[in-house]
């Protein structure tokens, strides 16, 4: 079986921003509860101004989402940048190979393989999935975005090798 791939810095960049949309969601509902929990006593006794309260709360809330917003940035450019380190500017086409004894990653002139008897690490996510050996820190991962219509039968393929082997 042989794929092709097109991977572009966009793309990580995209996926970058995917994942910390969560993260900033959640802390931006805690930042809130928090809020709600410190103001109730001004909520709840007339001695405090309603408009000033409502004021904090629009400016605080401001505040958090310039946090959020600024930190997204932070983690997307020196993830990018760490990236570009790490991998050599990996972008570009490639071209994967699914066989009985391997599964090859070609990229420009450079080929990785892993055998399927020395994957050591095997995760599977709703939208991608993960293989990694004893020797290689950063491991082959195969996103469904990137896959479509093809990554269901390499999943399979994948899984039926991975449980061949133990």
């Amino acid at each position: 079986m042989t794929i092709n791939i097109e991977w572009t810095r966009d793309d990580l960049k995209k996926l970058l921003y995917k994942k910390r949309k969560k993260t900033n969601i959640i802390i931006f509902i805690i930042s809130f509860l928090i809020y709600l929990y410190i103001m109730y006593s001004g909520l709840k006794y007339d001695e405090f101004d309603k408009f000033v309260i409502l004021l904090s709360f629009v400016i605080y809330l401001f505040v958090v989402y310039v946090f959020l917003w600024v930190t997204t940035l932070l983690y997307v450019k020196t993830r990018l940048k760490r990236n570009d380190k790490r991998t050599d500017m990996a972008y570009g086409k490639y071209v994967i190979k699914l066989d009985d004894e391997k599964i090859l990653s070609s990229f420009n002139k450079n080929t990785i393989s892993y055998k399927w008897k020395d994957i050591t690490k095997f995760k599977n996510k709703k939208d991608y999935f993960f293989l990694r050996t004893a020797n290689d820190f950063i491991g082959l991962t195969f996103r469904r975005s990137e896959l479509k219509d093809d990554y269901d039968k390499m999943l399979e393929y994948v899984l039926k090798r991975i449980q061949k082997k133990k």
